[in-house]
């Protein structure tokens, strides 16, 4: 790292911790840019809002295809509701914790009734981002991302919404509503 040797040279303590604790604060602030932390202007504890809907993806070549439904209302910390997941090789349902609505995005996150096992990992949360682009015949759909995960998010500020920048892909059929009551 080149500024370590700088602060070898300086002679003044106070000013290797005064550096040091510059480098800190920098590195929490540029890490937290990195990662798209989203932050509510009206504050994370007022972003209140609900999700309804249900939506299926595309089919895959084999003729599969996955579907999910999502009922939330809440807020980040104080939320309730269900998502079912029905795919090809496993189906799961969970119960909603977390709920975090920014106009026409959501997140919702919290803890599956029975881990998801896939060999030796084991997926005992989930994650889902839905965008509400309008009415199912207008003509950009809506788009959903609802995975199982090994981690939860339900702590953390915006409930997953951050992490929709994954891929949310267009749902096929269906239609989700997302209203922000905040």
């Amino acid at each position: 790292m080149p500024a370590l040797p700088v602060l070898r040279v300086v002679r003044n303590p106070s000013s290797v911790r005064r550096v040091r604790g510059f480098a800190r604060r920098f590195s929490v602030l540029l890490v937290l840019g990195f990662a798209g932390v989203i932050v509510s202007p009206a504050g994370a504890g007022e972003a209140a809002g609900l999700i309804a809907g249900e939506g299926k993806f595309s089919t895959t070549s084999a003729g599969a295809s996955s579907q999910f439904t999502i009922t939330a209302h809440g807020m980040p910390g104080d939320a309730q509701g269900t998502v079912r997941v029905n795919a090809p090789s496993f189906a799961w349902r969970g119960d909603v914790e977390c709920l975090f609505v920014l106009e026409n995005r959501a997140a919702a996150s919290g803890t599956l009734d029975e881990p998801v096992r896939q060999g030796n990992l084991v997926f005992p949360y989930f994650l889902a981002y839905v965008e509400d682009n309008g009415e199912p015949s207008d003509a950009v759909p809506d788009r959903a991302l609802v995975v199982a995960t090994t981690f939860s998010v339900a702590g953390s500020p915006d409930c997953g919404l951050s992490l929709g920048s994954l891929g949310p892909a267009p749902l096929a059929q269906g239609n989700v509503v997302v209203k922000d009551v905040h």
